[in-house]
């Protein structure tokens, strides 16, 4: 036989004396909460559907009781208990003590089953309707957002409207409560669940403060009256991984004039801001700063790798990254710096007279196949001598069995390298000179922009680039400052000048 709190079923259904009373409301909507309720924070009013269950030796009873417009609730056989005002704890109690005087040994259940809708009223300098449908179940904050929405179907501005100096009237007491902190701190002391009868003041904004640097949320706020700087650090959503704690500095304007003061940790608890204060938090920028270096490319371990800018040099990078691999060039490194900006020259002018028809001839050539101008190549004896910078990166080429041929021949283009072959041999490879090539040859050595004239004794190298001028007349010139002049490359073209003036 089951046994329900220690008594047999069947003494019940035998009993004379035994009761069973069961009465339900229906529940249309389930409430939705952001947590459990503290049942000392709850207080209970008309229109609440409280659930009562007592069970004893004579009795089963389970009742949904609405708390009438007067504050109480009927619990058939036991009376009416007035619980208006109450806490859900203090209305627990009160029910409990009732209910014991007719069923002493009874166990017994109260909860709160379902908040009855009730009204306040928002006041303050707004043409708008002033009362708001609520529940016990919600928060000031939650109103003020429906006050907001509304202002914001009625097309009015919503910015001036103060969300840190909201007064909510309770019975012969004003509470001041900060929403805006509730929001960004989740601070619950400024957002309390309502009551009936509560009146909420809302105003607009009438007096600011700033904060900046080394915080979060840097930016100017609502100024509130008693507020300390170490509040607004708070709301501003606590220092940076930057910010100088020994360095907070706070401008006030007294008699017109701004006085700055200087003030450590230890007293930022309890200086008061005032009105149009400007609270700046200064930053190290150099404190927890990463400085990294990516290098990429035949390494062994490529990847990211903390350095010590103006210490750490190419050498000591490759071999923290394990090294060479058996595909890789040594002998030179292309460098690259993302911090480096495009530079802006006026439109080229003619060049002096010494300038040769070769000369223009190579400038057009790099101009048009230049690709990026912020990556420079570094030979393997400059590796030990260049210490990183901010935004440098780093790669290992591959090492490349070819050479390039370009310029005037017939057929510019890329062939294998042999260390045997000559530079006639790659030109006439290449279908030979043009109509309109010099007579002077020049090879640009791999991995630099400088131009070196050909001679019997010159040995092409993997990677080189053989370069043939154009014969160009200085009537064409008109064509190529046009060129010049509409690419934003310029970085190379400093470097080709530099190079022709040397």
């Amino acid at each position: 036989m089951t046994l329900l709190f220690g008594f047999n079923n069947k003494s019940f259904v035998n009993s004379s004396s035994f009761k069973q009373i069961s009465s339900t409301l229906p529940i249309k909507n389930v409430d939705v909460l952001e947590a459990s309720l503290n049942p000392d924070s709850l207080f209970v009013g008309s229109g609440d559907i409280i659930v009562v269950d007592i069970i004893s030796s004579t009795i089963v009873s389970n009742f949904d009781l609405m708390i009438d417009n007067t504050g109480s609730i009927v619990i058939p056989i036991i009376g009416e208990i007035n619980i208006d005002g109450l806490s859900l704890s203090d209305a627990r109690i009160k029910i409990r003590k009732v209910i014991k005087k007719h069923y002493n040994h009874a166990n017994i259940t109260i909860l709160l089953k379902k908040a009855g809708f009730f009204k306040i009223k928002i006041i303050g300098p707004f043409d708008h309707s002033v009362f708001y449908t609520v529940t016990s179940f919600m928060t000031v904050y939650d109103v003020y957002q429906t006050f907001i929405a509304e202002l914001k179907r009625l097309q009015q501005n919503v910015n001036k409207i103060s969300s840190r100096n909201i007064q909510l009237l309770r019975g012969n007491t004003s509470f001041k409560l900060d929403l805006l902190a509730f929001n960004l701190t989740g601070d619950a002391t400024q957002n309390p669940f309502l009551r009936r009868g509560d009146v909420l003041e809302i105003g607009f904004v009438k007096l600011h403060s700033s904060i900046w640097g080394g915080v979060n949320r840097p930016q100017s706020y609502e100024y509130i009256e008693g507020e300390t700087i170490s509040n607004i650090i708070t709301l501003a959503g606590g220092m940076t991984s930057q910010a100088d704690v020994g360095k907070i500095d706070v401008t006030s304007f007294i008699n017109g004039e701004k006085v700055t003061h200087h003030y450590s940790m230890e007293e930022l608890e309890s200086i008061l801001l005032k009105p149009s204060d400007i609270t700046m938090v200064h930053e190290d920028n150099y404190k927890h700063r990463q400085t990294i270096v990516n290098i990429k490319g035949e390494v062994k371990f490529p990847g990211p790798y903390q350095v010590e800018f103006g210490v750490t040099n190419i050498n000591d990078l490759i071999n923290e990254a394990g090294g060479y691999t058996q595909f890789a060039d040594s002998s030179r490194i292309v460098l690259s710096n993302t911090n480096m900006k495009s530079i802006e020259l006026a439109p080229i002018e003619k060049p002096t007279s010494f300038t040769t028809s070769a000369d223009l001839s190579w400038a057009l050539e790099v101009w048009e196949n230049s690709t990026n101008q912020h990556k420079v190549s570094l030979r393997s004896h400059q590796f030990s001598g260049y210490m990183f910078n901010p935004g440098d990166e780093v790669t290992i080429l591959p090492l490349l069995n070819y050479i390039d041929v370009v310029g005037a021949v017939n057929s510019p283009g890329r062939l294998s390298y042999n260390e045997n072959n000559s530079a006639t041999f790659y030109i006439n490879q290449c279908g030979g000179k043009s109509k309109n090539a010099t007579r002077n040859l020049y090879v640009i050595k791999s991995g630099t922009q400088n131009r070196l004239p050909i001679s019997n004794s010159t040995i092409i190298k993997r990677g080189d680039v053989i370069f043939v001028p154009e014969n160009i007349e200085y009537n064409k010139w008109e064509r190529f400052k046009e060129l010049m002049t509409v690419t934003s490359q310029i970085g190379t073209l400093i470097l080709i000048l530099q190079n022709i003036s040397n």
